[in-house]
């Protein structure tokens, strides 16, 4: 999914985005807004470049019940052959670097980071380096969603 995948990709594949972000302080970092469907299941969408090469993939599952929950955690178990449990604490990596995880905090989010390409690694030494503050902030959040 990583490879070579930069913002042009992304559009070409899913349309215009919905909202783009990019911060005036640091330009070279810009986040795609989408909301698609997983099945029947509405789920927002955020795929992060550096330098227009994404390094980030974050689904949102922001209106599921428990059973809900249930059955999407049943199907990464089945996709990745792992218990289910194993969810819980660990996150998954595969042959090609790409780190899978989920948070369960107040929305259900899947993760999706290639860490073995050079612009994730870039990505976070420019976030480092220019001062940018990292929140996990689900209110800040949850206003940008209701925007778009």
């Amino acid at each position: 999914m990583f490879n070579e995948c930069n913002n042009k990709h992304i559009k070409k594949y899913f349309g215009k985005p919905l909202y783009i972000f990019t911060n005036h302080f640091s330009p070279k970092i810009q986040v795609f807004f989408y909301k698609k469907y997983f099945g029947d299941i509405k789920t927002r969408i955020e795929y992060h470049f550096y330098n227009k090469q994404l390094f980030l993939k974050q689904i949102s599952f922001p209106y599921l019940n428990d059973e809900e929950k249930e059955k999407i955690r049943a199907l990464i178990s089945q996709k990745y052959f792992i218990e289910n449990t194993y969810l819980d604490s660990k996150a998954i990596i595969d042959p090609n670097a790409n780190l899978f995880f989920i948070n369960e905090g107040l929305v259900f989010n899947i993760y999706y980071v290639n860490q073995n390409n050079s612009t994730f690694n870039n990505a976070l030494d420019y976030i480092e380096n220019s001062g940018i503050e990292l929140k996990n902030d689900n209110f800040e959040e949850s206003i940008i969603f209701k925007n778009i």
